[in-house]
């Protein structure tokens, strides 16, 4: 009796090891399933991340692309031409090293908004050379020549905007958002002088163009506060 007593003992205790095992095992498979993800996010926010700085490149040279052709067109080719054709290749290099990192991304760990957003990014940045032709050729009127290169940037703009939903990090998806506002107050302010430089180059502004102007200005204001709102005190 001393011995089945004994044995029931031991069961028990081989009983009681085996579930703390299996509860420390079950602790530590979910502590590395969410190290695992908090690397995958870190990861995919790190090519996000990159995939931002291209684009802003690639954004700052399609800003000066399109302030050039809004003179070329508004002054008909009299102005520009040399500085905008030198411009193009500008913007080319910026495209290229873009679409090159594009290639490399597993679009695959995006969600789907994203990579629609993407491809329509894409679509519309490969139109590029049929738009130049028509530009050099003028023609084109000054505001769809100018107005390609708006509705490219805002894309790129909406792209980097939509990484904020895409991080867990409240932190970091504020410093996207206060990232983007900078980048629309910037692209506000290019549209704003390709208008009045094409304006300028025509020696005219029709009501329509005073109008736009002075919503631009209220528009860069407006995106100012708005990254002021939500900058981090480094960023600021």
């Amino acid at each position: 009796m001393k011995i089945l007593y004994n044995l029931k003992i031991s069961v028990a205790i081989f009983m009681l090891v085996i579930g703390s095992f299996a509860a420390i095992g079950t602790i530590s498979s979910q502590i590395i399933m969410n190290d695992m993800k908090n690397v995958r996010e870190t990861n995919e926010l790190l090519v996000l991340s990159n995939l931002a700085v291209k684009l802003s490149n690639f954004l700052h040279e399609s800003q000066k692309e399109r302030g050039m052709t809004g003179v070329f067109v508004g002054s008909k080719g009299e102005k520009m031409k040399a500085e905008m054709e030198n411009q193009r290749s500008v913007t080319d290099k910026t495209k290229q090293e873009m679409l090159d990192f594009v290639k490399s991304m597993d679009e695959s760990v995006y969600s789907k908004e994203f990579n629609g957003m993407l491809d329509s990014f894409l679509a519309d940045a490969a139109k590029s050379s049929e738009h130049r032709s028509a530009v050099s050729s003028l023609s084109i009127e000054r505001g769809p020549a100018i107005g390609y290169y708006t509705k490219l940037n805002a894309k790129m703009i909406e792209l980097v905007g939509q990484m904020a939903n895409m991080s867990h990090d409240p932190e970091v998806a504020l410093s996207i958002v206060a990232y983007s506002n900078v980048m629309k107050g910037k692209e506000y302010t290019g549209i704003e002088r390709a208008t009045a430089a094409g304006g300028f180059s025509a020696g005219t502004f029709t009501p329509a163009e005073v109008a736009r102007v002075q919503e631009l200005i209220a528009a860069q204001n407006a995106y100012k506060g708005v990254f002021l709102a939500y900058a981090s005190d480094e960023q600021k």
